[in-house]
């Protein structure tokens, strides 16, 4: 609460020479009470003096308006909003101030309500300020403006106000271009969402969730080259750090025809302890080295999956690639381990198929046979295992 009055508890009176020097030094001498108060009997001292004070200045509107401000701050200081309201609406009743006193005036009670939920007050405060006073609103009073329509979920008409808080704000705070995003978002209107998206990226480099933002804008958009180029960005930052943002930085990747990069990506994380072995890390990296047609890794990172997540699948496919790569004696020694795991019958087939043929170019002829033997019973590898028994015994 006291965040966003803060400011409003800082702003100066008015200039001195629109009050008395009597009155201005007493308001000021009141202001640096308040200000230095640090118990609840010094916060009560100061409501009485300026109880009595604001009794003393009976014809001085002026003077019994700021008075009601302060007496504002003070409740605000004492946490009763409902107080600090009821001293700003009787300050706005008084007749002859000036612009800047009611500017001020409305601006402190169009804070109070949103403090308070009520936001439709707030709409109409700061409406009542544009209309009579602040013919060219301030950023904050339209980023309140903004704010109090998002907060109804009225996103059409607060988006404006937030854009054109932006826009004449010097530095636009980050508050308020997240806001400008999350309007657009909620209007689907990507490409002004993207727009804030890249601000606030060019802005925060650090902030991890700005990248994933704007990186998933592209996506939605099928902008799938600049969404990569996003992610891939931000890991260099060093702001890839969940499992979830490196998968999707890999299929980004993979899908932009870098499946290699991709793969390495992942195999540096895992080195680098930045990532768990999960089976989804894992299989990513070896589909992503597969993909890139890098046999020898893609080997291994099968390998790795298959050791730490054992399944049929799997464990068929190590075989399929070493007997690719003519790895005949690893082809055999990972059978031998293979062969030991439950598994579906066609896959046993395939498997003692794949073993037999490396048996084989390893001139172990004998054990060749009794496994293609083996395959030749089923009815899917019936074909290919008494091919290759033929062949031997052309070859005898």
């Amino acid at each position: 609460m006291r965040l966003i009055l803060a400011c409003l508890l800082l702003l100066p009176l008015i200039a001195q020479a629109n009050l008395s020097p009597r009155v201005y030094n007493q308001l000021e001498e009141f202001q640096e009470d308040l200000n230095e108060a640090k118990t609840d009997a010094e916060v009560a001292e100061v409501r009485q003096e300026l109880l009595a004070f604001k009794e003393s200045l009976k014809g001085n509107a002026l003077g019994v308006a700021l008075s009601l401000q302060t007496l504002s701050q003070v409740a605000v200081r004492n946490d009763d909003l409902k107080e600090a309201t009821e001293f700003i609406n009787e300050a706005l009743r008084l007749n002859g101030l000036p612009d800047g006193t009611r500017n001020q005036l409305l601006s402190f009670l169009a804070n109070l309500y949103y403090q308070q939920d009520a936001y439709t007050q707030t709409i109409s405060t700061l409406q009542r300020l544009f209309s009579e006073v602040e013919k060219e609103p301030g950023a904050s009073n339209l980023a309140l403006m903004a704010a109090a329509y998002f907060s109804l979920e009225d996103f059409e008409k607060g988006t404006p106000y937030i854009d054109k808080a932006n826009k004449v704000a010097k530095e636009p705070k980050q508050p308020w271009l997240q806001m400008g995003f999350a309007g657009h978002y909620q209007l689907k209107q990507l490409d002004k969402a993207l727009a804030y998206a890249t601000q606030l990226v060019f802005l925060y480099p650090d902030n991890a969730r700005y990248w994933q933002q704007k990186a998933g804008l592209h996506q939605m958009m099928e902008d799938y080259s600049d969404a990569a180029s996003v992610k891939y960005l931000s890991f260099l930052q060093g702001l890839v750090d969940k499992e979830s943002d490196f998968l999707v930085l890999a299929r980004l990747m993979a899908s932009q025809g870098g499946p290699y990069h991709a793969a390495k990506m992942l195999d540096k994380a895992l080195e680098e302890k930045q990532l768990e072995s999960t089976e989804d890390v894992l299989r990513l990296t070896y589909q992503g080295y597969l993909q890139a047609k890098e046999m020898d890794d893609a080997l291994s990172a099968l390998q790795r999956l298959y050791e730490s997540y054992p399944e049929e699948k799997d464990g068929v496919q190590v075989l399929r690639l070493l007997v690719d790569g003519q790895a005949w004696q690893p082809t055999v020694d990972f059978y031998s381990r293979f062969k030991k795991q439950e598994m579906d019958a066609e896959v046993a087939a395939e498997a003692a198929m794949l073993a037999g043929i490396a048996e084989f170019n390893l001139d172990n002829i004998d054990k060749a046979r009794a496994l293609l033997g083996q395959a030749s019973k089923s009815e899917k590898k019936r074909g290919q295992a008494k091919a290759w028994l033929n062949y031997i015994q052309q070859m005898q």
